[in-house]
């Protein structure tokens, strides 16, 4: 059987990939692959023996299990080509309703109409300054508040020229909205009236409130729990698994670059990304919530695994 899968990871020949499917997605491929096949020959083998006259029963059984099988493969092209179809559609549906704000004065006013809201999906794109330090520069946000509404915002690092400037070149003051951005973002995070959700929590407390873990909630975090065995997750393993989405993975936007130069030379791309995280981050919160509900596990992610998460950042 050949399985065709986008190569997201960048791999090349000779490199060994790990292929991994959800249990729920494997029960249902072996039924479509193997078990529904098999139905439909042994229907077709009954109906041709029942119905065929006892001279040529055991002939027409045999013709009629092969047209069963046949018709059974028909259905699961025609099954395949409209699920690749309904998940393209759908995957571009919810790319519509991002978008990227570019005033600064307009996102602060956005990140205080979001206090109003319960519950919010919010990822902050951040990476390290630079190989000596730790501190992670936060380079964009992402907000989603409804299926309908996710917006973006890319921050501004422009820096004075280093060196001496000469008599006639004219001064260039240094641009740096992050203090007053990472104001908004901690009045929005602190108390607990807006329910947070995000991916990965504690490469962003540089820029959230952190005197309490109670308004957020890790999509990740919730996915490792529910299957500690999985090597890593990702947005987009997140986004298939628990949501039956697909959405475009880092390695397939990114290839090489980091944030900062995909931001430079594709703005479209990184506003889709960082959304994107937002997005999966708000409408994972309720199915993630609700399985480790049901696995006994709600207490652990809220009063073990989030105050951890912002131990681990101060270390």
């Amino acid at each position: 059987m050949q399985v065709w899968l986008p190569n997201t990871k960048q791999a090349e020949v000779g490199d060994k990939v790990c292929v991994e499917l959800g249990a729920r997605g494997m029960l249902r491929a072996t039924w479509l692959a193997y078990i529904f096949p098999l139905v439909m020959l042994f229907a077709g083998v009954a109906a041709g023996y029942f119905l065929a006259p006892e001279n040529s029963r055991d002939i027409i059984a045999a013709f009629a299990g092969l047209a069963g099988a046949g018709l059974a493969y028909i259905l699961l092209k025609i099954n395949n080509k409209r699920f690749e179809k309904d998940a393209a559609a759908n995957d571009s549906k919810i790319a519509e309703s991002f978008r990227q704000i570019e005033d600064k004065k307009e996102f602060l006013q956005y990140l205080k109409k979001a206090q109003k809201q319960k519950e919010i999906g919010l990822w902050l794109i951040t990476e390290p300054v630079d190989a000596t330090t730790k501190k992670e520069e936060l380079l964009g946000v992402a907000l989603s508040v409804s299926d309908e509404e996710t917006v973006f915002y890319a921050l501004t690092h422009e820096k004075e020229p280093e060196g001496q400037l000469s008599l006639f070149a004219e001064a260039v003051e240094s641009v740096d909205d992050t203090a007053e951005i990472t104001e908004a973002l901690q009045e929005l995070s602190a108390g607990t009236d807006t329910q947070i959700a995000t991916f990965d929590v504690k490469h962003q407390y540089d820029y959230l409130d952190r005197s309490s873990t109670e308004q957020y909630f890790d999509v990740l975090i919730a996915a490792y729990l529910l299957n500690p065995l999985k090597n890593d997750y990702d947005m987009e393993a997140i986004a298939s698994e628990h949501l039956g989405i697909l959405i475009p993975g880092r390695a397939e936007i990114f290839g090489k670059r980091d944030f900062r130069t995909l931001l430079s030379e594709d703005a479209g791309k990184a506003m889709e990304y960082a959304c994107y995280g937002a997005y999966v981050s708000r409408k994972g919160k309720k199915v993630l919530k609700d399985k480790l509900e049901a696995a006994g596990m709600k207490c652990l992610m809220e009063e073990m695994e989030m105050p951890l998460s912002l131990v681990l950042y101060d270390m």
